[in-house]
């Protein structure tokens, strides 16, 4: 079993990996409740690096909590929740968000607090969540107006920003159940219907609508959504199709857009065309794509989970040829790897998040960690959801 390292060391100590298939380390964490207790999230996901505090985010969907981990710091993990129902995705919100409209602008949430973008279980919202709580101390959007996203039981699942920031894309999760399929969603903000008093809550408008042109029926499981360099291209999975496919993306034009008297506005249009396959499992082959993310190169990197039958792993994937240039191995037997990330002021270290959902302590004692290698390529900036 290799030697975990705390996360003051993981900038500093973490070797280069030179090679094509480099073994991931775990990095030390400590259950937010304190004492020795190891944290374990229960299905890890949807992993992002916030370069402006130097800090790596994740949500645990079961768990039902949003993770921080400051990369400069002293190691603390910040626990946001856990809440009444499942968070499923969250995306970082910019700086500059709704500053078309000055009133708006709010003031940086206090330390100790974040405001996101978050995926529930059935549906979006904007909010200011603080570390510790399970209480929402600042709705900055009503529940996202747009279809039902939680129709049979189904749950949100994997989500992430296109390149322009402009559009949250984040799709669904059967939850298991047969002959039920899921979508997949175009989340847009707009201008405030209201601004809050002496609380500064700017209650933005946020609208959703499904995406035309995936070709894909009966839909299961939406992962690794992603996006080219120039933003031009989407990358998504329907993960027991065990294949990866691309779409040339377009738009409309810029983010959404709202007022009093328009309140059913479901944003410029996202169009899908030209659906390919990037990469397709070979016969045999064990595991389904799960979460991903793209490097500076363009290459596609895929955690792959293989839900308790072999180790899990993260391939590097190019998207021109299809082939699997690198795999990232996770050790200690932990299978179910969910999602990655470039992290670290270089964007050159890949964090990795996992699950312990269904698996036994004994045979994996440390699924539901996160793990993080060091690399000779680097990844891109984490875009942030805005709006004007």
């Amino acid at each position: 079993m290799m030697t975990p390292l705390p996360v003051s060391d993981i900038l500093s100590s973490l070797p280069l990996s030179t090679t094509s298939n480099p073994t991931a380390t775990r990095v030390l964490l400590r259950s937010s409740a304190g004492g020795d207790e190891q944290y374990r999230a229960v299905l890890g996901e949807c992993i992002v690096y916030d370069d402006a505090s130097n800090s790596i985010l994740w949500v645990d969907i079961y768990g039902k909590s949003i993770q921080e981990l400051s990369l400069g710091g002293d190691g603390n993990m910040i626990t946001y929740g856990p809440y009444p129902r499942e968070v499923c995705a969250i995306a970082l919100l910019s700086e500059l968000a709704g500053r078309g409209d000055s009133e708006s602008i709010l003031e940086p949430p206090p330390p100790g607090s974040r405001d996101l973008l978050v995926a529930w279980k059935d549906g979006f919202q904007m909010c200011r969540v603080v570390a510790g709580s399970s209480e929402i101390v600042m709705e900055l959007s009503e529940y996202s107006d747009g279809p039902e996203t939680d129709e049979n039981g189904t749950r949100l699942n994997d989500g992430r920003c296109d390149r322009s920031g402009r559009r949250f894309i984040c799709g669904g999760y059967f939850a298991e159940q047969e002959g039920v399929s899921v979508a997949v969603y175009d989340v847009v903000g707009g201008r405030p219907f209201s601004v809050g008093g002496g609380s500064q809550a700017a209650i933005a408008a946020l609208t959703h609508g499904e995406i035309d042109g995936l070709d894909m029926p009966d839909l299961c499981v939406t992962n690794s959504i992603c996006f080219s360099p120039d933003g031009s291209m989407m990358y998504f999975a329907d993960s027991p199709r065990q294949s990866i496919f691309i779409y040339d993306y377009e738009t409309d034009g810029g983010g959404g857009d709202s007022d009093d008297n328009d309140e059913d506005y479901v944003g410029d249009s996202v169009r899908l065309s030209n659906k390919r396959t990037v990469w397709s499992a070979p016969d045999g082959y064990v595991g389904g794509p799960d979460g991903s993310c793209v490097d500076a190169e363009g290459f596609i990197w895929n955690a792959v989970w293989r839900g308790g039958e072999a180790p899990g792993c993260v391939n590097r994937i190019d998207p021109k040829s299809g082939k699997i240039v690198c795999t990232v191995e996770l050790p200690d037997n932990s299978s179910q790897t969910t999602c990655c990330c470039f992290g670290g002021p270089d964007l050159d270290v890949l964090f990795i998040s996992s699950a312990s959902h269904g698996r036994e302590i004994c045979e994996e004692p440390n699924a539901g960690s996160i793990y993080a290698v060091k690399l000779d390529v680097k990844g891109l900036h984490e875009t942030k959801f805005t709006w004007d």
